[in-house]
This record gives C-alpha cells, sequence and structure tokens, in this order.
C-alpha cells in the first residue's frame, strides 16, 4: 500500500530499537546517544530516576542504561519501582569512582545484565547494547548477573 513520506518516516521509527540513557552527566549522556543514533536506535534521555520512572511507563523502552549513582533518584531506587511494577526492561548499569561492590550487588534485580565502570568503553558499550536489543527481541528471561 501506498504511504506518505511522513508516515514511512513514523513507521521507520516504531521499528527501531529504544534505547533509555539515564544518567545525570550531560556529557556521558550526549556521548552515549550520538554512539546509538550512529548505530540507528532510536534514544530517549534522563537526567534522574524521577523522570526516567515517567519514560518508562509511557513508552517502548527496549534497552536501558542506568547510572549507579545521580542526585535524585539513584539507580538502584529506579530498579527497585521497576521491580514492583514487574517492568522486565534489560539494564546496562554504569558507574563511576567510588561505587563499591555492595552498590553494585544490592537490590539490582533481575533486569539488570551489565555493568560498565567509568570512564566508559563505547565500543564495548553498544555492543551490550546490541546483544541486549536482540535479546529483547526474543522475549527469553536472562539470569541477572555482571558479564564481562
Amino acid at each position: 500500500s501506498w504511504l506518505s513520506k511522513k508516515e514511512r518516516k513514523m513507521q521507520n521509527i516504531r521499528t527501531k530499537p529504544h534505547v533509555l540513557i539515564v544518567d545525570d552527566d550531560e556529557r556521558i549522556v550526549d556521548l552515549i546517544r550520538r554512539a546509538l543514533l550512529r548505530r540507528n536506535y532510536r534514544v530517549s534521555v534522563s537526567f534522574d530516576g524521577i523522570d526516567a520512572e515517567g519514560a518508562v511507563n509511557d513508552s517502548d523502552i527496549d534497552v536501558m542504561i542506568l547510572d549507579v549513582r545521580m542526585e535524585s533518584w539513584d539507580g538502584p531506587r529506579l530498579l527497585r519501582q521497576l521491580e514492583e511494577t514487574r517492568r522486565r526492561i534489560p539494564t546496562i548499569l554504569i558507574t563511576g569512582q567510588g561505587t563499591t561492590m555492595d552498590d553494585l550487588t544490592a537490590d539490582r534485580g533481575e533486569n539488570v545484565r551489565y555493568v560498565f565502570p567509568k570512564p566508559l568503553d563505547l565500543d564495548r558499550l553498544i555492543f551490550a547494547v546490541d546483544a541486549l536489543r536482540h535479546e529483547s527481541d526474543r522475549a527469553e528471561p536472562v539470569a541477572a548477573g555482571v558479564r564481562s
């Protein structure tokens, strides 16, 4: 059937994998966002957990990249909230200096698949997003855990 240019564009947008980046560091967000856009991902951005919770509830997020420590709501709090509402979103945690192993293992829940330290290895991060996108396509549960 014939679709207008605008309809084709909207159809294409809906089929692109959707990644939510949650971090309060605008430089990190911009770096990841640009890399994902180059790989043809649809990208949403939240700078705190409260905003991210709204984005998760209002969108079709395929993968979430989530900072562990943020000023307002931190990553673990958002993960607990997702668990309570039974939202299953494959998640990559990113963490900077000062994060302990307890921070990474406490209350991670089943959504977390990878953990990356800052400064980020952007190639490995994008590779992980690609892997989780395919996992999301299959909709098979995967055991939570740190992968290297």
